[in-house]
């Protein structure tokens, strides 16, 4: 009869520490998966960011674009300004000397407009090149962070996977323990009922 008791006993604490491990890996299970969310938030963020960061690098690039067609437009201007002299001073060689310095000046002045615009667009664009090395190292810094999510992601769902197969084999276990203890209880009634 003692010797019945005993193991109900061991029975009893041997399915309490197996309750409380079930319990234990029904806990880091939730846990796991809230991190998974955080984990896949994340990700749609650094992809986010990715897509931002690659429109802007194409709105400067069409930018630098559009500012080359300026200044090819200048210089085509100019050429067709310096024909234009050039025919004025032929048919008008002996016309005031001021309307020719006035002539002259105006090409001075749309010489000193183009150079002012090389000179801007060469500063532009050295500001954008270093902007768009920014940007470039911005995107890949997302790439990088968006494939070391999606590691870890993967990692998470592993480990929820493990958790979840040994959560579901201490539950056949704890099943079996527990038709056990019904068993011997069964068998303690019988006992008592014989003495």
């Amino acid at each position: 009869m003692e010797e019945l008791k005993n193991k109900l006993r061991e029975q009893k604490s041997e399915n309490d520490r197996i309750e409380f491990k079930s319990k234990s890996l029904v806990d880091e299970n939730q846990k796991m998966q809230l991190k998974m969310e955080k984990k896949s938030n994340e990700v749609h963020q650094a992809q986010t960011e990715k897509v931002q960061l690659e429109n802007i690098v194409k709105s400067k690039d069409q930018m630098i674009d559009t500012l080359n067609r300026q200044i090819d437009q200048l210089r085509e201007d100019l050429k067709s300004k310096d024909l234009e002299q050039e025919t004025l001073l032929r048919r008008r060689h002996e016309e005031d000397r001021q309307r020719e310095l006035q002539d002259k000046n105006d090409n001075i002045k749309l010489q000193h407009d183009v150079e002012y615009v090389k000179k801007q667009k060469l500063e532009l664009e050295s500001v954008l090149r270093t902007d768009i090395q920014k940007w470039r190292g911005d995107a890949e810094a997302a790439e990088r962070k968006l494939r070391s999510s999606q590691d870890e992601l993967k990692q998470c769902q592993n480990k929820l996977q493990q958790i979840t197969g040994e959560l579901e084999t201490l539950q056949r276990t704890t099943a079996l323990k527990s038709n056990h203890m019904t068993q011997l209880d069964g068998e303690f009634s019988s006992v008592n009922e014989k003495l």
